[in-house]
């Protein structure tokens, strides 16, 4: 990207930039059939208490139709911590699109995302609802934590070696819409069914190498002649096929490892296709 600012920048490079979709009306236009529905950004599933106003606007921030009716929320986290075991695939079912959420679930299970619902306090993230009894959408936001980028918490390893069958910072206190879900043997099948179908065709080390190489070339004479970046051009060149260390960033811990882009797939590949065979 280039500035000019009138006796300040003349045409000066200020380096590359990800353009960026944002989640709003014109994304809301362009993906759902219905588009007179309610979006939602951030998605806390805990329970609050059992008032509209214990979730909205605090942990689901109305983003259009803003003053509308927003009780299918508190329906929505009712059932994810309330319903009995016995009914609740077919109450989640008739609330949220299980088959789409699961599909992210297996692609963020092996991009190794941490900064999301799989750690139980976040909520990058947005929901969209159809109006007229539709389900909710879980939409993805915030990826600049995939590939270990940011664990968390956690350890290179732990998120290399993350456990497939409960994806999560904290197994022992997840999020309840992944907890509960995952927790039906057949949400169970699917979202290991997909995950199969991910390790064997897109997230295969050698089609994910290319197109890291692919990525590569198209941005390092960009990323290189830009001034103002935080790490220098050796540390881009390394970070593609090695482990890099991190600008200090506390909490943070000093010197911690930002994971190789093939490392990691190398890594995560290995482990998610292992675990799948056990």
């Amino acid at each position: 990207m280039f500035v000019t600012v009138a006796g300040t920048y003349d045409r000066e490079y200020w380096g590359l930039y990800i353009k960026t979709e944002q989640i709003d009306k014109t994304f809301q236009k362009d993906r759902f059939a219905n588009t007179e529905g309610t979006l939602y950004k951030r998605a806390r599933f805990q329970w609050f208490g059992n008032q509209v106003a214990d979730y909205v606007p605090v942990h689901f921030e109305p983003k259009t139709n803003e003053t509308g009716d927003h009780s299918p929320i508190l329906e929505l986290v009712t059932a994810l911590n309330m319903a009995p075991d016995a009914t609740f695939k077919t109450d989640i079912e008739s609330i949220i699109d299980v088959d789409s959420f699961l599909s992210w679930l297996a692609a963020n299970t092996l991009l190794g995302n941490m900064d999301n619902v799989v750690n139980r306090g976040g909520s990058s993230g947005y929901l969209y609802r159809s109006p007229d009894g539709g389900k909710f959408s879980y939409i993805v936001w915030d990826m600049n934590g995939a590939f270990g980028a940011e664990p968390e918490g956690l350890t290179n390893s732990q998120v290399v070696n993350l456990d497939i069958d409960m994806p999560v910072v904290n197994p022992g206190s997840p999020s309840p819409i992944i907890g509960r879900i995952l927790a039906v043997p057949e949400f169970h099948a699917a979202y290991l069914a997909k995950l199969q179908t991910l390790v064997d065709g897109p997230f295969l080390p050698a089609s994910m190498h290319a197109n890291v190489d692919a990525l590569r070339a198209l941005t390092r004479p960009a990323a290189l002649l830009e001034s103002r970046k935080d790490y220098s051009g050796a540390q881009y060149d390394a970070s593609f096929d090695q482990d890099v260390t991190a600008l200090p960033s506390p909490p943070r811990p000093a010197n911690r490892l930002v994971p190789g882009l093939k490392t990691f797939i190398t890594a995560r590949h290995q482990s998610v296709s292992q675990q799948l065979a056990n």
